[in-house]
């Protein structure tokens, strides 16, 4: 029950205690009724009586509009107009679902961060993967950012935006090995801004949007556990980095030195924990994944020898993509006409994948240019029989028998 009605009955056994009730609920510092004045007095003050607490009611909505009108969202609308531009920048030069791209123009890639681009922790926060995904943190940046920058204001918003992403962005660098950009761990912080007001202001959160706030965050949670391509650890780290971020700044008129340096320790601890973290592997073994998605891109848009720069590097620790990478690399070897070198890696990819029908193909094709047919046919039946359903292997099979 949001508006409760309370009574306060005022006859002579409960006077005193019912009166320090009314005093008490409405934040009354004096009395304004001797308890000594008779029922006709008491009667001719209550217009008074009225007054006084009407007035003490407007003055605490009063207190409460200037806590949620604080600020004005000018540095929202800013950052929504960014992001829009890149969004639209990014698409008349390339293609923002392209991984090549991405990673041209700044998306978290893990490998290059390791190399020393850590700077890409910051610009991924600014690029999204085709028009849906800008348009979903559009829409959450518009609404959550308003209210955050309204009741924090500009700066302490801009703050909190700023090292949210961050703090998301690096999380996601522990966790995630694929390609990754997007703003969701800044907005993902705004949430953790709002957490931060419902410590600070208890019972004012909870009457106005605690509740709806934390259901909302259990979804979106609940919603990224269950569904692998949403980058979690960067939601969540974003939640927890904007807690902290806001913890240092505080509320408007509530500097408390001592709290706000404890924050910003642990802020620095945290981030810098995830750094070293990330940097060793320990939460991330998908080691090569990232360098397979950039090369299969590469090879659409025939950039072989770049593939094969990129794949013989990762190959030097390529865990357990060494198969995936090794056939990248034959595919350029092949496009480049090297066929010796595309059949050794082939045949290393069918030593680690026997049942890779695209290798098994691909052999084929190899061997079918040097004119040897009969283990041509070998490799395309093999094909055929674990892809039945391909269409070129079965064309190219029946070709060589």
């Amino acid at each position: 029950q949001k508006n409760p009605i309370f009574l306060y009955y005022m006859d002579d056994e409960n006077k005193t205690l019912e009166k320090k009730k009314l005093y008490d609920a409405f934040q009354l510092e004096q009395p304004l009724i001797d308890q000594q004045i008779s029922e006709i007095e008491m009667e001719a003050m209550l217009p008074y009586l009225k007054h006084q607490l009407v007035k003490k009611q407007q003055d605490q909505r009063r207190q409460v509009m200037s806590i949620f009108d604080y600020g004005k969202p000018r540095m929202t609308y800013f950052l929504l107009a960014v992001n829009v531009f890149i969004f639209l920048y990014i698409e008349w030069v390339g293609d923002s679902t392209s991984v090549e791209t991405l990673i041209q123009y700044g998306a978290k890639f893990n490998p290059a961060i390791m190399d020393g681009e850590w700077w890409r922790i910051a610009t991924s926060m600014f690029l999204h993967i085709g028009f849906l995904h800008l348009f979903m943190n559009m829409f959450a940046l518009y609404y959550l950012g308003t209210a955050v920058e309204k009741l924090y204001g500009t700066w302490r918003f801009t703050w909190t935006y700023l090292l949210s992403g961050l703090f998301g962005g690096m999380a996601s660098f522990m966790l995630n090995p694929h390609v990754a950009a997007g703003a969701s761990g800044a907005i993902f912080g705004l949430f953790g801004a709002l957490l931060f007001f419902g410590v600070q202001h208890k019972q004012l959160f909870f009457r106005t949007m605690g509740w709806n706030l934390i259901f909302i965050v259990i979804i979106n949670i609940s919603f990224g556990l269950l569904v692998p391509q949403i980058d979690n650890g960067a939601h969540i780290g974003g939640m927890i980095g904007g807690f902290f971020a806001t913890a240092v700044v505080r509320m408007p008129k509530q500097r408390d030195r001592s709290k706000q340096l404890i924050a910003f320790v642990i802020y620095l601890l945290l981030i810098s924990g995830m750094a070293v973290t990330g940097y060793m592997g320990l939460f991330n073994d998908e080691e090569g994944l990232s360098e397979v998605q950039e090369t299969q891109e590469l090879n659409q848009s025939g950039d072989y020898d770049e593939v094969i720069e990129i794949t013989s590097k990762a190959l030097e620790e390529p865990g357990k993509y060494e198969a995936a990478l090794l056939f990248n690399r034959s595919f350029a070897y092949l496009q480049k006409d090297e066929t010796s070198a595309a059949k050794k890696d082939l045949l290393r990819v069918l030593e680690l994948s026997p049942e890779m029908a695209e290798a098994h193909y691909n052999l084929a094709l190899l061997y079918q240019q040097v004119g040897e047919e009969e283990k041509a046919a070998d490799h395309a039946e093999r094909a055929a029989d674990i892809n039945p359903d391909q269409n070129d292997f079965k064309e190219l099979f029946d070709n060589l028998r």
